[in-house]
């Protein structure tokens, strides 16, 4: 019997991680299915331990504090030079706390080791756990991947979200942890360029599409007709915090317009989040801004399924968070994206999709952003290609399973 740990990054209100994690795992049983010995498969978050993130979180600000402190008491450490070098100091001392944390904590031992150590092959299900940094989903990585090379267990990384981190020491914490020893192979849905200029064997990388792609086939989804459309909404600081200059009131502004046009336009729409707290509560404040009813808002989803049916009711959406489109798409709902990190554009061209997605410069045209909805809607998603790539997916995966054996 051989034992599958498939690996996803759950925080509370994050539906769409679980849902890539059943996803793929609803395609890796299709890949082991034929084995004689026969396979089972445990889904397990990795985020570490809510009292271990709280001590880290403490730390991180007490050490953030004390820079603030000198910044104020002395002009020199106001410097832009210095205040880099500070950030990764910071950074470092942080990795360095984690290292000691992860070898010395018992709890935190035993919670890895009763996920890990009776596995013989440990999979990073997906999502962008090498992307948007201020996550530090590292934390979690560092610790399976410790743990793995004590237990002597062979990981694989698939079609993981990464991008070249802008903070020095963030860029050699991803180096160390992607060279670890344990790895057999590691796939990404976005940037293989980067992945494979940090990889001491390039060859073990590959690019294939998010498993998220197979949310029809996994939930066996019947796509329903209808002429609504779906609004998804994203927290107005997720731009800022990915170095796109747009206010929070910008972002506000730039929904109501697309609101107000689209029903101009004689389009019913409807706002919805993919399960995020902070993405709802705008969705409030955009009703509360319109003087709308609270049926304008979907409820929020708490599980993947209500993720899943929440999408399913729509003719097209335009949306920020990429699993949106992804779901969307995999159901043959045209999406037409709105950009605040590449990986939203690298799915748009991994998809072959012949309409724009909308960047922040086009914020304040409406017009321009109907008319992507509208041409999304009237060309639609070219199945032959999609099955095509989907198909070329899988043999990868394949390939890499059989080998890990």
């Amino acid at each position: 019997m051989i034992k599958i740990v498939s690996l996803y990054a759950q925080y509370k209100d994050s539906p769409a991680d679980e849902l890539i994690c059943d996803v793929f795992n609803f395609l890796i049983s299709k890949i082991y299915n034929n084995l004689e010995e026969g396979f089972s498969i445990s889904k397990q978050n990795f985020i570490p331990p809510d009292d271990n993130i709280i001590i880290f979180r403490k730390k991180q600000r007490q050490i953030r504090l004390l820079q603030n402190i000198l910044s104020y008491k002395c002009k020199y450490f106001s410097n832009d030079v210095v205040t880099r070098i500070f950030v990764n100091l910071r950074i470092l001392i942080l990795f360095v706390f984690w290292i000691f944390t992860v070898k010395n904590d018992k709890s935190l031992k035993k919670h890895y080791r009763d996920i890990l150590k009776k596995a013989d092959i440990v999979y990073f299900a997906g999502g962008g756990i090498f992307q948007t940094s201020y996550v530090q989903f590292w934390l979690g990585i560092y610790a399976v991947l410790y743990f793995c090379n004590k237990y002597n267990k062979k990981v694989i990384f698939n079609a993981i979200g990464i991008e070249k981190p802008k903070i020095l020491i963030e860029q050699i914490i991803y180096k160390i942890l992607l060279n670890n020893k344990c790895i057999v192979a590691i796939t990404t849905r976005d940037d293989i360029d980067y992945l494979q200029s940090i990889l001491k064997e390039p060859s073990k990388s590959s690019k294939i599409l998010d498993p998220a792609l197979w949310t029809r086939e996994c939930y066996q989804v019947e796509p329903k007709k209808s002429e609504l459309i779906g609004i998804g909404v994203i927290r107005s600081k997720i731009f800022y915090d990915n170095g796109i200059e747009v206010t929070v009131d910008k972002v506000l502004q730039f929904y109501v317009n697309l609101v107000l046009e689209l029903e101009k336009r004689g389009y019913k729409c409807q706002l919805f989040s993919n399960g995020n707290k902070a993405d709802y509560k705008l969705g409030q404040d955009i009703l509360k801004y319109l003087g709308r009813d609270s049926s304008f808002l979907a409820p929020s989803p708490e599980t993947a399924e209500n993720l899943v049916d929440t999408i399913n009711q729509y003719k097209a959406i335009i949306a920020a968070r990429l699993h949106a489109t992804v779901i969307a798409t995999s159901i043959g709902i045209p999406a037409v994206g709105i950009v605040w990190n590449p990986k939203n554009l690298g799915f748009k061209e991994a998809l072959n999709l012949n309409w724009d997605f909308i960047t922040f410069d086009k914020f304040n045209n409406v017009e321009y952003i109907i008319k992507q909805l509208e041409k999304a809607i009237s060309i639609g998603i070219n199945e032959y290609y999609l099955e095509m790539s989907k198909k070329h997916t899988l043999e990868i995966m394949d390939v890499i399973s059989r080998r890990s054996l």
